[in-house]
């Protein structure tokens, strides 16, 4: 989850990555002149053509993308092919593989990428026996892996190609992208729980048309508690699912089922899942929530403990942390996210409880470690989303304890953003209302209705 605050959003040329990392990444190959290279920055040379992906349900890393998985994706490049020129792609993974069949001019190319997160450039050679008076890409899904996700195409001229310099700064340039739906990508999931769907499905005989308006809410009561019979077992054996695959050392869950099953960390496994077990056991299961729940809590906050009571990331393999240096950047994203995602909402439901405690906790040491010096005083980074999450956090900690620290905190962060050179509409090249981004906008908003309440002055100050 994370990002760099400042990043203009890119698209990944999906068939480029997937190339260059097959040959570079994945097998090892020491690279040439002809293959398929990935390059740090932004790839060297005059940009011919472009292509960027704007708008789209998925983002990662602060951009938008298409994903393989949806659609198959035809990109047009309006120039003619000639020797030297190079297509460049920037290419998604989030710590996996992912795979695509990339056909340039009808000639077909695998792709295989990974083992980041984020986004890279892949800088391909065009193969000089190239025909058309165009570029024609098809991008489809590759065999084996994870279908790939790209946010930009490139075409870059041949070195020393006498053409004029272009920036590619529009969206769009010399190029069309048309997006196909995977016939199979409207097919359903297999059902996980086929002998639960006679329960759930089974509808009573209508009623007859002289049934009174009580006769008439029991019936609708009982398919509501047939819907929400069905939520409740899918998230109890959500539960159950993940518990199979937790270390069986400490109990605790993976990142992810993927490379990283090895790993426990706070903006992942600690915002995004782990909390949300805890509130399902909270509401279905009682002996869970006061037994392996709690005891995941305390061992959590034993094993991940790095600095005072901010968690690191930890890996199962080697009962340590996944870093050898400390590194407080990383500790402030990791442990706001998992205050922010997880911890205040599973506290919005319990009140008081020891996973409040945790969460004030990591907030006081989150400030209490804050080394960024700013006019308005210091702050524990500069990163745009993490102070979003600090701001939801920090606003919404003065309302659940009505201590003063916390909103001195946030205002703290609120000045910065609104009353020095930093402000989001005012200074900033771009604010957008996608995932990551949208952090700010959110702590914002929960500041300001804060002090319009508490500290009116601070109210008009920001107005």
């Amino acid at each position: 989850m994370s990002m760099n605050p400042r990043a203009t959003p890119r698209s990944i040329p999906l068939w480029l990555a997937c190339l260059a990392a097959n040959v570079c990444l994945v097998t090892g190959a020491a690279a040439t002149d002809l293959e398929p290279r990935v390059v740090p920055g932004d790839p060297v040379g005059v940009t011919l053509a472009w292509v960027r992906c704007t708008e789209s349900p998925q983002t990662h890393a602060g951009r938008n993308y298409w994903w393989l998985g949806e659609h198959e994706i035809r990109c047009v490049l309006a120039v003619p092919p000639a020797s030297g020129q190079q297509l460049a792609l920037l290419w998604g993974s989030k710590n996996d593989t992912r795979t695509a069949r990339l056909t340039l001019n009808g000639q077909d190319v695998p792709l295989s990428a990974g083992g980041f997160d984020g986004f890279r450039w892949l800088v391909v050679p065009v193969p000089a026996e190239l025909q058309g008076d165009r570029y024609d890409l098809m991008l489809r899904p590759g065999i084996g892996g994870r279908e790939a996700f790209f946010a930009e195409v490139r075409l870059l001229a041949a070195e020393g190609a006498d053409v004029p310099t272009t920036e590619p700064q529009a969206t769009v340039h010399r190029a069309t992208v048309q997006t196909t739906r995977r016939p199979d990508a409207a097919t359903a999931s297999p059902e996980a729980f086929p002998d639960m769907r006679t329960l759930w499905d089974r509808r009573p005989a209508p009623l007859a048309d002289s049934a009174s308006e009580t006769e008439k809410a029991f019936r609708e009561a009982e398919a509501n508690g047939r819907l929400a019979a069905e939520a409740f077992y899918r998230c109890r054996r959500y539960v159950d699912g993940w518990l199979a695959h937790a270390d069986p050392v400490t109990g605790l869950i993976p990142r992810n089922l993927g490379q990283d099953r090895d790993l426990w960390n706070g903006r992942d496994a600690g915002a995004d899942n782990y909390p949300f077990m805890v509130l399902t056991c909270a509401l279905l299961d009682r002996p869970m929530f006061e037994g392996r729940m709690l005891d995941m809590l305390r061992t959590e906050t034993r094993v991940t403990r790095r600095l005072d009571r901010l968690g690191d990331q930890y890996r199962f393999s080697t009962r340590a942390f996944a870093h050898e240096q400390l590194d407080l950047e990383r500790l402030v994203f990791d442990n706001a996210e998992y205050v922010k995602d997880g911890l205040i909402p599973l506290t919005e439901w319990l009140g008081p409880s020891p996973w409040s405690e945790r969460m004030v906790g990591l907030i006081e040491d989150i400030w209490k470690h804050a080394a960024v010096d700013t006019p308005f005083g210091a702050l524990p980074t500069l990163v745009l989303e993490v102070n979003g999450d600090l701001l939801q956090a920090c606003s919404r900690l003065y309302w659940f304890t009505g201590e003063d620290r916390f909103l001195d905190w946030a205002i703290r962060l609120g000045d910065y953003y609104l009353l020095g050179n930093h402000h989001p509409t005012r200074d900033f090249e771009q604010l957008r209302f996608s995932d990551h981004d949208c952090e700010i906008i959110n702590g914002l908003s929960e500041l300001y209705f804060a002090v319009a309440h508490a500290r009116p002055e601070k109210k008009w100050a920001f107005e």
